[in-house]
């Protein structure tokens, strides 16, 4: 079994996004020519506040912790995620994946995915 994870503002690679993400975000900040883990997380050249997005969206997520509450007496294959439909302010494409940054407040006009 193969264990794959994808965190947008994962930078360090270590399942969760912290100050760590953040201070390599920050050393890159409004430069061109970077990869994922150095902060260009929307994959368009450059590390700008499309980025930041990304990370303050998911700031404070521990995939660790998440992980380590349902392995205990469980076998992985049981583990279930429910996934709440939620409304999106940005979005950028990953191949075929979409990335998004959650709105804080949403109103009628905002399109649900």
């Amino acid at each position: 079994m193969l264990d794959f994870y994808f965190l947008a503002g994962d930078a360090t690679g270590d399942m969760k996004v912290d100050l760590d993400d953040f201070n390599v975000l920050a050393t890159n900040f409004g430069t061109l020519g970077h990869t994922f883990s150095e902060g260009d997380f929307d994959y368009d050249g450059d590390v700008d506040l499309d980025d930041f997005d990304l990370l303050a969206g998911n700031f404070g997520t521990d995939l660790n912790a998440r992980a380590a509450s349902t392995s205990a007496g469980h076998s992985r294959a049981a583990a279930t995620t429910i996934v709440q439909p939620v409304r999106f302010a940005r979005a950028a494409r990953f191949g075929d994946s979409l990335i998004a940054t959650r709105l804080q407040e949403s109103s009628e006009n905002d399109v649900l995915i």
